[in-house]
């Protein structure tokens, strides 16, 4: 497949770029800096690199054109300040898919973006208390981000990890795509990876929020 990333950077993003190529697939990573990208992910067969901002809709457009599925892995470096980059660069997205794009999106949210009624009252307490305020810029837009795609004609995954972790690639996990894991507690990028790759042509997560956990 022709698959265009966003995110490519990031943790996540460069294993995603890593296994997709692996995997035969063609990779266009967008990037505000291509050369910082091009020297953090290397020349590689199959791999190209385009300047992009995912809050600029023309970019967003150029970039996926001609591509198969997409994959957001956004990320921000301040979790202190409000930020729409998940909500607006995914609308962006659906948008460029609506006129000429791809039907298939992937994109990355997190396990804590609402309260999980499957854990004990003390493991509650620490994700409103403790979790949900450090992130809960990011989780606010997150949430945006997932109703932006659930009201969107087009093929989406939303993946819902808990803590990442820069653990071996073992593609040893468990998913959910019924509801959150009582039990979830960390996964690595590599098999957070792994899942997103491996799913790519899979109609049966199609329109749904699957969880994810080691």
């Amino acid at each position: 497949m022709r698959v265009t990333v966003f995110g490519a950077t990031g943790g996540t993003g460069k294993q995603v770029v890593d296994q997709a190529l692996a995997a035969g697939h063609k990779v266009t990573a967008v990037a505000r800096n291509p050369q910082a990208a091009e020297a953090a992910l290397g020349e590689r067969d199959g791999l190209t690199v385009v300047p992009g901002d995912v809050l600029d809709a023309e970019s967003v457009a150029t970039a996926t054109a001609g591509s198969d599925a997409i994959i957001s892995v956004l990320g921000v470096a301040d979790r202190k300040q409000p930020t729409t980059v998940y909500s607006a660069g995914v609308a962006n997205m659906v948008r460029a898919m609506g006129e000429s794009g791809p039907r298939r999106i992937i994109a990355l949210s997190a396990d804590g973006v609402e309260p999980n009624p499957n854990v004990n009252i003390g493991q509650r307490l620490v994700m409103a208390l403790v979790v949900a305020r450090m992130f809960k810029h990011q989780y606010k837009d997150m949430l945006e981000m997932e109703r932006v795609l659930a009201e969107a004609d087009v093929d989406w995954t939303v993946v819902r990890p808990p803590r990442l972790s820069d653990g071996e690639h073992t593609g040893e996990y468990r998913v959910d795509a019924e509801e959150p894991m009582k039990d979830s507690s960390t996964i690595s990028r590599a098999d957070l990876a792994d899942f997103i790759v491996t799913r790519l042509a899979d109609e049966d997560t199609h329109r749904k929020i699957v969880w994810v956990s080691k």
